[in-house]
């Protein structure tokens, strides 16, 4: 879909573009009938002239005009000719203008009766004409009366319509250009504060900012204090549910150490010590695993981004000191500037899971991968790969390792679920977790997370 602004500014472009349009066809047809009416009158205006210059004898014949007073009519092609015929075709006078010219001249009009119109030549070109018809009296029948024409070359006419129309619709262009950049303008201005809420939900999604903070005129302000609202919603459901998973955890450590001391007691009966730890270890594998599931974040739009080295660095410290026993020799492969979009937990959640596997299962190494995928985009997502040269899991038993309580060793101490609780946090990202053979012989374990 295309934007607010290019929608806005489409239809501005169309209804200037028809407004002009039809003003500017108005305006054209209505100089057009004032020209041909101006056209009209001026030939009229040579008719009189002429009429003034003839004179009529006293039995009703014409007397050929010496003298015009338009010298136009005395020069050959001038554009302007006339000519006066009897009304039964006989050529009474023709002006000197019209000489070496077919015009068809009208003639054959009534006393009194008045013609104006267009016609051509032989050769096609155009004229206008004015015809009048004349008689002595009324009595006087129509073949014997007489048609005064004049006849103008409409070239000026044409030059002058084509003249008004460039003027006219450069003009309209112009004006029509100039109302478009100021309704840009003005659309710009106006929309500005919808382009702010955009560009500080960018810096929301990147971590920059906790919340829209700009001031927003009336009609948007409701939807920005929703998303204030919502976005401060989340992060306290988040807090709160932590924080009450936290406190569900703690209140069942008392009864469940009770439970496990009374059981290892000397008195206890072996049978009923063995069912009771059982199902407390049971319990505290269910507690462990729903509340790692009530806790994760999940993809948020609005995750800041995390920079994952220093988090890495911490993890891998503090393993290198609970296994220090066993001297592990560790190999990381990440580049500065790699990052996370989403929660902090999950993320030391996954690799802190992961990590202890490859310590508690390796002979002596480690390789421990870190990088983004897709680093061109907005927001990159993340690829995580550790390996060691330990025994690894059989292919047949790769499934049953990522369901909770489920341990390939019964000896290794542990839960089982750790293997779960990442393929759990992964999913919740939308990404993929894969076990596969690598290269120290041992198990690859690499969590992929796409970015967005």
């Amino acid at each position: 879909m295309t934007s607010i602004t290019s929608r806005l500014l489409w239809a501005a472009t169309i209804i200037v573009i028809l407004f002009f349009g039809i003003t500017g066809v108005t305006l054209d047809r209505f100089y057009q009938t004032n020209a041909e009416d101006t056209q009209r009158n001026r030939l009229l205006g040579y008719f009189y002239e002429m009429i003034n210059a003839i004179e009529f004898s006293q039995q009703g014949k014409l007397a050929q005009p010496r003298l015009l007073p338009e010298v136009r009519f005395a020069i050959p092609n001038s554009g302007l000719y006339a000519q006066i015929t009897l009304n039964d075709g006989q050529i009474i006078w023709t002006s000197d203008s019209a000489r070496d010219l077919i015009i068809p001249f009208k003639y054959g009009l009534s006393r009194g009766t008045q013609e104006f119109g267009a016609t051509k030549d032989n050769k096609g070109s155009e004229y206008f004409y004015y015809s009048f018809g004349i008689s002595w009296d009324e009595t006087t029948p129509t073949p014997k009366g007489y048609t005064f024409t004049v006849v103008e070359s409409s070239e000026t006419f044409h030059a002058e319509i084509a003249s008004f129309r460039r003027g006219l619709w450069g003009s309209l262009a112009g004006v029509a250009l100039l109302l478009l950049l100021v309704q840009g303008a003005i659309l710009r201005w106006g929309l500005q504060p919808l382009r702010q809420v955009t560009d500080e939900m960018k810096q929301i999604e990147s971590g920059e900012k906790p919340a829209l903070a700009g001031s927003y005129p009336l009609e948007i302000r409701r939807l920005t204090d929703d998303l204030n609202t919502l976005l401060h919603s989340h992060q306290e459901n988040l807090k709160r549910n932590r924080t009450a998973m936290g406190d569900l955890a703690h209140s069942l450590k008392t009864p469940l150490a009770l439970l496990r001391s009374s059981a290892e007691s000397d008195s206890s009966d072996p049978a009923l010590q063995k069912a009771v730890n059982n199902q407390v270890e049971r319990m505290s594998q269910i507690i462990e695993y729903q509340l790692q599931r009530a806790t994760t974040a999940g993809r948020s739009a609005f995750a800041a981004a995390i920079d994952v080295k220093p988090l890495l660095t911490k993890i891998l410290s503090s393993l290198d000191k609970v296994y220090r026993d066993k001297q592990v020799h560790l190999r990381t492969q990440i580049n500065p500037g790699v990052v996370f979009y989403g929660d902090r937990d999950d993320l030391m959640e996954i690799i802190g899971n992961l990590a202890d596997n490859a310590y508690k299962w390796c002979g002596k190494q480690v390789i421990v991968s870190v990088r983004n995928t897709n680093p061109e985009s907005t927001r990159p997502g993340l690829s995580i790969s550790i390996e060691d040269d330990g025994p690894g899991i059989p292919k047949e038993k790769v499934e049953q390792v990522l369901q909770r309580g489920i341990r390939v060793d019964e000896r290794v101490n542990g839960h089982g679920i750790g293997l779960a609780i990442v393929n759990d946090i992964c999913s919740a990202y939308g990404g993929k977790m894969k076990i596969s053979s690598g290269l120290l012989s041992g198990n690859r374990v690499e969590i992929v997370i796409p970015g967005s």
